[in-house]
């Protein structure tokens, strides 16, 4: 009996500290939400961890850069040819609750849409885009990386989720939040997923 009790406890907690986990995942998928919907650094500077920074994937040319700031600031776009859109406010209060969760949205270049719109996340760990495209960099010496340095984005990676938030009228915003430190910290900016250029 005292060994039901011991696991029935262990399992109510457990329960909890899950719950407490989506709560403050949720709540900085919003804040995110709330200062691209405002443009508003005061917002999304405290959401970036000081030892990690925010990494910026895009385009220039063929190849993924990325770039990666300790502040974000939404008057001086990475790349600079290519401002940061506000989110509506349509579009923010519509996508105030998480719809699909284990699986975020893939950008179709033949349709040039997103499926499935709404705000969808991705599983922990899944998603490389940083580090693959590192190492990509890396392969064709565009980078003086290291090897360490691109298993430090591993690790990042490895306690991250991919968050995709897509309308139809062609409103997005693709951005990781990393869990550190027992908290959710933004720490990539994706503005190559829908990027269909060759």
């Amino acid at each position: 009996m005292k060994t039901f009790f011991i696991a029935l406890y262990s399992l109510l907690f457990s329960c909890f500290s899950i719950a407490s986990i989506n709560t403050s995942f949720e709540e900085t998928v919003q804040k995110v939400l709330l200062g691209f919907h405002q443009q508003d650094n005061q917002i999304i500077n405290p959401l970036i961890n000081k030892d990690v920074g925010i990494y910026i994937v895009y385009k220039r040319g063929i190849p993924y850069q990325y770039e990666q700031l300790s502040q974000f600031d939404f008057k001086q776009p990475v790349p600079e040819y290519l401002p940061y859109e506000a989110l509506s406010k349509k579009i923010v209060k519509a996508n105030s609750k998480i719809t699909h969760y284990d699986a975020a949205a893939t950008f179709d270049c033949g349709t040039e849409r997103w499926s499935p719109f709404g705000l969808s996340v991705g599983k922990t760990g899944k998603d490389h885009l940083l580090s693959e495209t590192a190492a990509f960099l890396k392969h064709h010496e565009m980078t003086d990386m290291s090897d360490k340095d691109i298993a430090d984005l591993k690790k990042l990676e490895s306690v991250s989720r991919r968050i995709v938030l897509a309308s139809v009228n062609g409103e997005e915003l693709v951005f990781h939040l990393g869990r550190f430190n027992q908290r959710w910290y933004l720490t990539v900016l994706d503005r190559v997923s829908s990027d269909c250029s060759a």
